[in-house]
């Protein structure tokens, strides 16, 4: 039996439906390969779910035989296709344990020992059932196979770095500057694995997160770890960038001017946007930055603003952008806001102007998306916030 299962409110979610990537993702042979009751497998990752929080469920994501199920950074340096990565994930079983069952303890204290190697770790797994070919897809979260009750289970050969394990131990350590470490040493998404657990911070106030609450956290606490050199740099030269990852692109106009961050999510489909309002989710902060959730854009405006927080840190500069992320039919799967990421990164390696006119630098971005994605671009940036009223406000020495 082979099952798909959708949910949010992405709009790629919402259509999928109506799709031939639905018709494509039944047909895939990874989905109808057979899934033992009890195996011994290869665990990349944990995931914690946040339904029923702060009683929710955490799950081992294993697979019999390991493929990178669960590494982005391979997924983008080989050109994974959607098809590929959906059907690696769809070879994660997440088996699940509660806060009900007697041996809790025992078995949140092995996810947090699992996730604190930076390399998969060898385990057996013993479910309650027989799993069944299934894949579930939400907007903001990377798909994954079937959820199955966990019986019972044994970790082998977990290897914990001393790097890591002396940040772990530390228990005076915040989880900021702790996420931070581990981000400089590994990466983001390491980073983010370890503190999902509630590894991180002062031992009494450490916690366990929902997995996708623990992306956006993680993304916006090495933004805070970063921000504040940034804003003591110099400003940045004018720069257009464009590029992105599977049906993704993003274009990047870096203003000459203090930091400030704008990102417009827009839905182009199989074609251009003709109206002459284009309609857009959007979010944006000030040079102080801003104390509430970015509500209409969500994780997606902590996963855009990171790359490009890297890059400023990087270049020791500051700089205004606007981030335009245009979603096309290409994105046919919703797999989690990782490709959002990695499609700002994918774009940061490809500047096409530089500029300090901002006449010039806004007409090579109308032209870019006039070309593809809107036909009315000019009207469209300049009824962008930064546009609008950013460039008009207070500069550096105002403060």
């Amino acid at each position: 039996m082979n099952t798909l299962k959708f949910t949010g409110k992405d709009p790629i979610v919402r259509g999928l439906v109506k799709n031939e990537a639905l018709a494509k993702l039944l047909a895939l042979k990874k989905l109808g390969e057979e899934l033992e009751q009890d195996f011994a497998g290869i665990t990349p990752n944990v995931f914690v779910e946040k339904h029923n929080y702060p009683n929710h469920s955490i799950g081992f994501l294993s697979t019999p035989s390991y493929n990178h199920n669960d590494d982005v950074k391979v997924w983008v340096a080989e050109k994974k296709s959607i098809s590929d990565i959906v059907g690696v994930r769809a070879r994660l079983v997440n088996s699940f344990f509660s806060p009900a069952r007697t041996d809790f303890d025992k078995l949140k204290q092995d996810a947090q020992l699992a996730t604190l190697s930076p390399k998969p770790v060898d385990q057996e797994i013993n479910l309650a059932e027989k799993p069944w070919s299934r894949i579930m897809f939400k907007g903001d979260a990377t798909p994954v196979g079937p959820k199955i009750a966990l019986k019972s289970t044994e970790l082998s050969h977990v290897r914990v770095p001393v790097a890591v394990r002396n940040i772990v131990d530390d228990g005076d350590l915040k989880a900021s500057p702790g996420a931070y470490s581990l981000y400089k040493k590994y990466d983001n998404y390491f980073a983010t694995k370890v503190f999902s657990l509630g590894n991180l911070g002062q031992e009494k106030r450490r916690r366990i997160v929902p997995t996708r609450w623990s992306i956006t956290a993680v993304d916006n606490t090495l933004y805070r770890e970063m921000i504040p050199e940034i804003r003591r740099n110099e400003i940045s030269p004018g720069k257009v960038y464009f590029g992105g990852h599977l049906g993704n692109y993003f274009v990047l106009v870096f203003l000459p001017s203090m930091y400030r961050y704008e990102l417009h999510e827009i839905y182009t489909g199989s074609g251009k946007v003709t109206d002459s309002v284009v309609r857009s989710n959007t979010d944006h902060e000030e040079y102080r930055g801003r104390k509430d959730y970015a509500e209409d854009t969500a994780g997606g405006y902590y996963a855009a603003r990171l790359p490009i927080i890297e890059k400023l840190f990087a270049e020791k500069k500051q700089a205004s952008v606007l981030a335009l992320r245009f979603i096309t039919s290409e994105y046919s799967v919703p797999l989690g806001v990782w490709v959002v990421r990695e499609a700002v990164r994918n774009a940061l390696g490809n500047c096409v102007l530089e500029s300090n006119e901002v006449p010039e630098l806004v007409k090579k971005a109308e032209e870019i998306i006039q070309q593809r994605f809107i036909e009315h671009a000019h009207t469209f940036i300049k009824q962008t916030w930064l546009f609008r009223e950013g460039l008009q406000q207070k500069q550096i020495s105002d403060y």
